[in-house]
């Protein structure tokens, strides 16, 4: 299962893992997500592994339909999850290697979230540098 939750607004997400991923998960994560993507050009995000029982990592981020372009956009990647996952951590994020990228231990979840908001403030999509 997927939950995408977006607290406080902005450009912070949290995506929970629990095992086995359906349809209907994806359907209703995907589009939030490039919704965020396309509001604030960048994100800053936190996923919380609670269980991958069931779930490939190499593939999560095609099967949420997520870009090159929109991995790139990722400023601050936070992963909370058992230590003993390390494989699949790794897998989940090589993909957004050229980014901040922390992992904490389970019960770190309020460190995670306080690291995570600390990244740079995202300019909006059509901002001037």
């Amino acid at each position: 299962m997927f939950e995408l939750d977006n607290p406080k607004g902005g450009n912070f997400v949290i995506l929970r893992v629990d095992g086995r991923v359906q349809g209907e998960d994806y359907d209703r994560v995907i589009p939030r997500l490039k919704r965020y993507f396309g509001e604030h050009g960048q994100l800053n995000m936190l996923v919380v592994v609670e269980s991958t029982e069931g779930l490939d990592a190499s593939n999560v981020w095609e099967e949420l339909g997520l870009s090159q372009r929109e991995l790139a956009s990722v400023m601050r990647f936070g992963v909370v999850g058992d230590a003993r996952e390390d494989a699949w951590i790794g897998q989940m994020s090589a993909p957004l290697m050229h980014t901040e990228v922390r992992y904490f231990d389970v019960g770190e979840e309020e460190s995670a979230e306080r690291w995570v908001r600390a990244g740079r403030a995202a300019a909006s999509p059509g901002a001037q540098a």
